[in-house]
């Protein structure tokens, strides 16, 4: 399955750069297509499963990183804004802070 070598040569990577010759090398040549070991099961089934967990991962990351980015680029306009005076840390409404709070302890206990 494509999608099953992709995450196979993903998990790889370093270890297929590793295979190339000289320091420069930028690309996969036959060569090196040649030597490399390849493990996958074989069962589509179990093949395709593998995708789906990895795919589902994947997308997690994706949206963990786009989640990241946002709240810093928050952050960075909060700052901003704080640092030049266009809000005052006594005008912030931080109620919405004791409900986080309260939901993490009931998760927790």
């Amino acid at each position: 399955m494509p999608r099953y070598l992709y995450h196979f040569l993903t998990w790889r990577y370093e270890a297929i750069r590793s295979l190339a010759h000289g320091g420069q090398q930028q690309n996969l040549n036959l060569e090196i297509v040649r030597e490399l070991p390849l493990t996958f099961p074989q069962s589509r089934n179990e093949q395709s499963e593998i995708v789906t967990i990895l795919d589902a991962i994947d997308r997690k990351i994706d949206l963990h990183r786009k989640k990241r980015a946002v709240l810093e680029e928050l952050f960075k306009a909060l700052l901003h804004k704080l640092m030049t005076g266009e809000i005052r840390v006594d005008e912030l409404d931080l109620s919405a802070l004791d409900r986080v709070e309260a939901e993490c302890e009931e998760a927790v206990a």
